[in-house]
């Protein structure tokens, strides 16, 4: 013991490095506690303090180091296949509440208004928002501008009378509730295929007709149009004294493309597409046509 130290002391003074001494075997009754080769009191240490010898652990001692770590890893992968993944809850915007702030939740209803889009001022595309009705509430959803960037690549922008499955992040804020969409995976759009009509079965329907979300497709002529920042609105008729408005929310020119929706004359023969859409207005009160896209607007021939 002492010889171990002198010798271990004389080599440190030195200056250089100690080199470790020849393995001497553990007595049975200082197991790991002891360095085998300086002979000192170490401790459960992997490596000496004073010389810096390796102290060799057993083998059954690494078996159960690794065995547990491979077990744990086992473990989890049968969960993962016994189980899977957890979804995340559908659930009624009648039931939600402060309680609820930030969870991940699913939605799903029809989007009962036009989408509004504003613009990014450094960002190609900005923020969209949407709203969902399920029947027992509605429930605003926001895109931010990098997801709705990728909502634009993917062809998937909600458009009024759609019907939508919406995963995301639920807020409740100052008496308020939303949604935010944080990726195009996690909208699911199910567009109605529309059905023919004409101009006038449209000008004639009153609001009990209960045609609201119904896609049609009717054909007329160019009558007039108004375009503001936030909507182009249009008139078509049948020049048999029926009319319909075609209203283009801005969302759509501005994330699906224009088309032919700026290439307009008076008197142009054309087919358009939409959702149908109550205006109340007093006695201006009427069906209203709404696009999904700019596709929905097509120019069969030239105005007068």
């Amino acid at each position: 013991m002492n010889g171990n130290t002198e010798r271990t002391t004389s080599a440190t003074s030195s200056g250089n490095p100690p080199q470790p001494l020849r393995s001497q075997p553990i007595p049975a009754d200082r197991p790991q506690i002891h360095c085998p080769n300086c002979g000192r009191y170490i401790g459960p240490v992997e490596t000496c303090p004073y010389c810096g010898f390796k102290i060799p652990k057993k083998a059954s001692y690494k078996a159960l180091k690794y065995g547990v770590l491979i077990w744990g890893i086992v473990g989890v992968l049968l969960l993962q296949q016994i189980y899977g993944p957890i979804p995340n809850p559908e659930v009624k915007i009648a039931d939600l509440g402060p309680e609820n702030n930030y969870g991940r939740i699913v939605i799903e209803g029809m989007v009962t208004r036009t989408p509004t889009y504003y613009d990014s001022e450094t960002k190609e595309y900005g923020t969209l928002y949407f709203t969902v009705d399920d029947g027992t509430g509605e429930m605003q959803v926001i895109s931010y501008d990098t997801t709705t960037i990728q909502l634009v690549k993917a062809g998937k922008i909600p458009a009024f009378g759609d019907h939508v499955r919406v995963e995301g992040t639920y807020q409740y804020r100052d008496y308020k509730y939303s949604m935010i969409l944080d990726s195009p995976l996690h909208l699911t759009i199910e567009r109605p295929e529309p059905y023919e009509t004409t101009v006038a079965f449209i000008d004639n329907a009153l609001e009990e007709a209960g045609l609201t979300g119904d896609r049609v497709t009717v054909e007329g002529y160019v009558e007039s149009w108004d375009l503001y920042d936030w909507a182009l609105s249009m008139w078509i008729t049948d020049y048999q004294g029926h009319s319909v408005n075609f209203y283009v929310p801005s969302a759509v020119w501005k994330l699906t493309g224009e088309g032919s929706l700026f290439g307009l004359e008076v008197g142009q023969h054309v087919r358009v597409t939409g959702a149908l859409m109550w205006y109340e207005s007093g006695r201006y009160s009427r069906w209203e046509i709404i696009p999904a896209t700019s596709d929905d607007f097509v120019i069969l021939d030239g105005g007068a």
